[in-house]
């Protein structure tokens, strides 16, 4: 999509962060996430600060999920 598609926007990455959850791919995910802000300058929302929690919750990883 990156190459020859439409510029990602908030939806994109709440869809993709949504597939991370249910296939438990932290690492994935918190690429993603990073990416999200830094090359497209796109501010999470509460959607995507919401699926990070739920996935670090869902990982066992709670104090990851707390900060």
């Amino acid at each position: 999509m990156e190459n020859w598609g439409p510029k990602a926007n908030a939806v994109t990455f709440f869809g993709a962060l949504i597939a991370c959850n249910q296939k438990c791919l932290i690492n994935k995910a918190w690429q993603l996430f990073g990416c999200m802000s830094k090359a497209y300058r796109i501010s999470p929302s509460i959607k995507q600060c919401g699926c990070m929690v739920d996935l670090f919750a869902c990982t066992g990883q709670i104090k990851e999920a707390l900060c």
